[in-house]
């Protein structure tokens, strides 16, 4: 959590008339009620890494392979987001 703080600090991602359903799932505890956009986005990444992590735990339970996520797995997918965002 607070490598994505440190993450999304680099670009401008606060939607100030952002409203956070009220069904949102949070993935880690901390994120504050009701989330901003940025909290909202931090507990987005949150929650992707957290599913990659069960999605391997569910693999080697089967004695599969198991997908080895670096941190450069992340900084990739951080900044596909990123170019992803600035796009739209």
């Amino acid at each position: 959590m607070i490598v994505m703080q440190q993450f999304t600090c680099i670009f401008i991602v606060c939607l100030f008339q952002y409203i956070a359903p009220s069904d949102l799932p949070l993935a880690y505890e901390g994120v504050m009620q009701p989330p901003t956009h940025r909290e909202a986005m931090i507990n987005a990444y949150v929650y992707v890494h957290q599913t990659l992590f069960q999605a391997n735990e569910r693999v080697v339970k089967r004695g599969g392979r198991v997908m080895v996520v670096t941190p450069r797995h992340y900084l990739d997918f951080i900044n596909h987001f990123v170019s992803e965002f600035t796009k739209g």
